[in-house]
């Protein structure tokens, strides 16, 4: 029972974390770094879409993953980590540019590129993804990165999490405009299996990432 106790609380060696497209790229850098100056624990990632990540924690292929879940699975345990707000990233070809916010209900479906349904970044998002037959063209993404692109030299609109606008240029912040009416939010959350037992590395990379 002492032997089962110590490892619980132990915080050291590898973990290997899963961790959606739409979340690795704000999280991962930082991480990484603050990984690499504990001295007994390593780690290992790889970014999926949430289904995958959800059957390969389930099979304990990963030990934990870092996702916004739609709707929730009852049967992993979630650790909340922390929150943010939705942004509309408008083309200046667009109509709904000359607002300064954007109600989340007026967003027009046949003008919004949005995330592939599994890399979807919340709830609200997800009821504002238009059907095949609203759009004028079909582009699959996992990358939000892409819908910028697609967006800069196009027309319409897509929806971008806040710690996206960092990477933003100078001269493509002006195309930010915030959804109002509910202010969409995503909350990003570990996820682990519930026999899961090591609470000490649990925490560790809690702590990471909270920082």
């Amino acid at each position: 029972q002492e032997t089962s106790l110590s490892e619980k609380k132990k915080a050291s060696g590898n973990i290997h974390i899963g961790i959606t497209p739409t979340i690795a790229p704000y999280i991962i850098p930082h991480l990484l770094g603050y990984m690499d100056t504990l001295p007994d624990a390593t780690m290992s990632a790889s970014e999926l879409p949430p289904q995958q990540l959800i059957t390969r924690l389930k099979t304990a292929q990963i030990d934990m993953a870092i996702m916004s879940l739609a709707s929730p699975d009852g049967s992993l345990l979630e650790i909340p980590l922390y929150q943010e707000k939705l942004y509309a990233y408008v083309s200046p070809n667009d109509p709904l540019y000359a607002l300064d916010a954007i109600p989340t209900a007026d967003v027009p479906a046949d003008r919004l590129w949005s995330l592939h349904h599994e890399y979807s970044l919340s709830r609200e998002v997800c009821n504002l993804v238009p059907k095949e037959s609203e759009r004028r063209s079909r582009y699959e993404s996992g990358n939000v990165a892409t819908l910028l692109h697609i967006v800069n030299h196009t027309d319409g609109l897509t929806v971008i999490p806040e710690l996206h606008i960092p990477m933003l240029r100078d001269e493509h912040r002006c195309n930010l405009r915030p959804l109002i009416d509910p202010v969409p939010v995503r909350q990003v959350s570990l996820f682990v299996r519930s026999d899961y037992v090591r609470e000490g590395l649990l925490n560790l990379v809690a702590d990471g990432i909270k920082q």
